[in-house]
């Protein structure tokens, strides 16, 4: 299930995604285990040469894509001319179904990064 939200004329945008793999049927209805779940959350937003934005994204351990994972991120950048300024900070942890047996590690991350862009230049 995915969602898009459009406010203030476009600048500010916000996308949602909900995923649940197969459940199993039990007497008490249908069940779905943390780890066969997925979901994100994402919102940018824009004024004039600055963007900006949040996301946030866990994922059980039956999907290939960051399995066993959530990762949350805030950052921002600035284009001038054919320069652009992005800076970013976040944080990773695995083991999120929290499996005793399995150590749970967090890692947070910052970055800052100047790139050179033109329009018909690759990212």
């Amino acid at each position: 299930m995915q969602g898009f939200y459009n406010w203030l004329d476009g600048k500010l945008k916000a996308e949602s995604e909900l995923a649940i793999l197969d459940g199993t049927e039990s007497d008490a209805g249908t069940q779905y285990e943390s780890g066969r779940r997925m979901i994100r959350l994402s919102l940018t937003g824009m004024e004039g040469a600055f963007r900006y934005g949040a996301l946030s994204r866990t994922a059980g351990k039956a999907y290939v894509e960051g399995a066993n994972q959530s990762s949350r991120e805030v950052w921002g950048e600035y284009v001038y001319g054919l320069t652009r300024f992005r800076s970013a900070a976040g944080q990773t942890r695995d083991n999120v179904d929290v499996d005793p047996s399995q150590p749970r590690l967090l890692q947070t991350h910052g970055r800052l990064g100047m790139s050179l862009v033109r329009p018909h230049w690759p990212e």
